[in-house]
């Protein structure tokens, strides 16, 4: 039932209301969903795997060195992709190939062959297809949903990721690991498998799937088309901004989390059978945080909630390397994944908002290039540290966050007012809310 018109039309168009998102965004949803799912599985079962293997801190966080490591290498070429072919396609064939690799590397294991290495390798291979996968998603969100929705959606998302990833795929990583140390690899590859094929068999739009391109000019080249999404964050202050954000934090929190399974076991003295469980801990934050961030945002602004956030997000890891108490720590655990959670929805929907989308893939994943590229360092880094007191990496995370934090505040704020102004464009004008706070009031 309408319910007056113009107030009826600010709660249809304002950032975080309700409203059916459509049939594109629920289709994608699912089979992002199950990708999730898939995510938890590997992220948990491969250090497990890699504890029964060696307790050499260095050698165990080289996992997260193989898992950032691709982004280096392939990610500008990836979103370069990403921007010029299907990107409903482009996402169901890496995880074809996903599920492809961790079937075989599940039948080696299975024979009672392979080592460490194995894992290195088999994480490598499936974030390399996860390149391409994140550069396509994340620019497929903005043309699946209603303008001034995009809050929302990336909550939504959000939450699937907390349900399917850390409610449901961490805890059964640890679960199948007492079949066998291939069990969890075989489940990892088969919802990778089914991702795929939902997208397959349910196509999204033909504007969703497929990149935008301008009228009827000739494609430029590759190279072009990489070199045109360098070019694009390098001349804008806040992108560029963003991109040196990305850095930093993207070096503190592998440092962070590089050795947290050695963490977790040896001073927390959580048993091994039950990690996947205190993992899934800060999937109790993260849930309550992707529901209440879109309506969080705006009521207050995304400037505000990210600064508490990004503040909460610090202060979570300094606490966690200073305890040696296990309730303390899942509790301070739930404030790391409710804070990171709400950090990366309000930044994830801000920067859609203010790039084109035509240059999306390309953006996304540079800035994930560089950023990645960093945690490929950081996470070393932290096995370093570990070595040294495995509370260390925590610690020096915690505090390169609020570093990071107060020199990035004011070019996040300007970014939020460009966002803003962004969004009111693309609505109408009784559309607008006057009474709505923006977030350079």
């Amino acid at each position: 039932m309408i319910r007056g018109g113009a107030a009826s039309a600010r709660k249809r168009t304002a950032p975080g209301s309700g409203g059916p998102m459509g049939r594109a965004f629920n289709r994608f949803w699912g089979a992002y969903c199950l990708s999730n799912f898939a995510d938890g599985l590997l992220m948990t079962g491969l250090p497990l795997i890699a504890a029964t293997m060696t307790s050499d801190p260095l050698q165990v966080s080289a996992l997260l060195t193989a898992r950032f490591l691709p982004w280096l290498l392939f990610g500008v070429a990836a979103g370069a992709l990403a921007d010029r072919i299907d990107r409903s396609r482009a996402i169901a064939v890496a995880n074809a190939v996903r599920g492809g690799a961790l079937i075989a590397a599940a039948l080696v294991l299975a024979a009672g062959h392979g080592g460490i290495w194995l894992l290195y390798a088999a994480m490598f291979v499936v974030i390399g297809c996860e390149t391409v996968y994140e550069s396509a998603a994340k620019a497929m969100v903005p043309t699946l949903v209603p303008p001034g929705r995009l809050d929302r959606a990336n909550g939504r998302l959000e939450g699937g990721r907390v349900v399917t990833e850390d409610f449901a795929g961490s805890p059964a990583a640890g679960v199948l690991m007492a079949v066998g140390a291939a069990a969890p690899l075989f489940a990892n590859a088969g919802g990778y498998l089914l991702a795929a094929a939902v997208l397959l068999l349910l196509p999204t739009s033909p504007a969703a799937a497929a990149p935008m391109r301008e009228g009827a000019e000739p494609r430029p080249s590759f190279r072009r088309d990489v070199a045109a999404g360098l070019r694009f964050l390098w001349s804008d202050r806040v992108q560029r901004a963003n991109v040196a954000y990305n850095i930093a934090t993207m070096t503190a929190l592998p440092m962070a989390t590089s050795v947290l399974v050695l963490v977790v076991q040896q001073v927390f003295g959580v048993p091994a059978a039950l990690y996947g469980v205190f993992m899934a801990g800060s999937a109790v934050g993260a849930l309550a945080s992707a529901a209440l961030t879109a309506r969080l945002a705006d009521r207050w602004g995304r400037t505000r909630v990210f600064a508490v956030a990004m503040a909460a997000l610090a202060a979570s890891l300094l606490g966690l390397g200073t305890t040696g108490n296990p309730v303390a720590a899942a509790a301070l655990w739930a404030v790391f994944g409710a804070a990171l959670t709400a950090s990366n929805i309000v930044r994830e929907a801000l920067f859609q908002s203010i790039t084109p989308n035509r240059l999306l893939g390309r953006a996304t994943s540079t800035r994930r290039m560089f950023a990645w590229g960093a945690a490929a360092l950081g996470a070393p880094a932290g096995g370093l540290l570990g070595r040294i007191d495995l509370q260390l990496p925590l610690l020096a995370a915690g505090a390169l966050l609020a570093a990071a934090l107060l020199c990035y505040l004011p070019a996040f704020r300007r970014a939020a007012a460009r966002a803003a102004s962004a969004e009111q464009e693309r609505k109408a004008p009784e559309d607008t809310d006057p009474r709505r706070p923006t977030d350079h009031e």
